[in-house]
């Protein structure tokens, strides 16, 4: 049920008052029409957040190893995006908390993750054309072991490109101590899972030639079985 003002406040020629209805706040300012002497009221939203978030480098380069963490669960069509999501966010929100630095909401995190594939793949386009000037990028590196395998990554058929030499329209902002130390912790995790990755393939490689060589020996065995039998 809707209350009455709770609180009302004189200021020079304006006035505040506060409302509380059903656990909403809002803020009204109230202001004197000197013309009419009516009095008109704007509402204001003190809930409203912004709607751009500055990344810093390190932010951005968390954002990409804790995606990438989870790489396999996004491409498998069976699971929950938003479970996914959920665990990326909070291994992102853990490792700011342990550089004391503050959440970033999932929204803006979803939001960036799409405009780092958008940038990565107009700088594929652009870099795969004739004549071309290649483009450089931060992220290059690490979007390309991220996404350079994925099917929507595909050169375009036209000639020239309007991209910009710029991540997005949001703020790279310079780092700061906090942000230095995250930045070096999450590019020492990228490098530790790349690293991992090249042992894996190795280990890979190395198991398909020992059963190559396994199906050889096999092979050998079983031509001199049938040659005895034959003699």
């Amino acid at each position: 049920m809707l209350q009455y003002p709770r609180e009302i406040y004189d200021v020079i020629n304006h006035r505040h008052f506060c409302t509380v209805s059903a656990g909403i706040f809002k803020k009204f300012v109230v202001k004197k029409n000197y013309k009419n002497g009516k009095v008109k009221t704007a509402s204001v939203d003190n809930d409203r957040k912004s709607e751009v978030h500055n990344w810093t480098k390190s932010e951005v380069l968390l954002l990409i190893a804790s995606y990438k963490e989870h790489q396999l669960e996004f491409l498998d069509e069976n699971a929950c995006k938003a479970d996914v999501w959920s665990k990326v966010i909070n291994h992102m929100t853990v490792t700011l908390a342990e550089h004391d630095l503050s959440p970033i909401d999932i929204k803006k995190c979803k939001t960036k993750m799409e405009a780092l594939k958008r940038h990565y793949k107009g700088l594929k386009d652009n870099n795969k054309k004739s004549g071309n000037q290649k483009i450089t990028w931060p992220y290059y590196d690490e979007t390309e072991e991220l996404f350079g395998e994925q099917p929507w990554i595909k050169p375009l058929s036209t000639a020239g490109s309007n991209i910009e030499n710029t991540m997005d329209s949001e703020v790279i902002n310079p780092p700061s101590k906090r942000q230095k130390k995250l930045a070096d912790y999450c590019e020492q995790l990228l490098e530790e899972k790349k690293e991992n990755r090249a042992i894996r393939i190795q280990h890979h490689q190395e198991k398909i030639a020992a059963t190559n060589q396994l199906t050889d020996v096999l092979r050998e065995l079983i031509g001199h079985a049938t040659q005895k039998r034959q003699s």
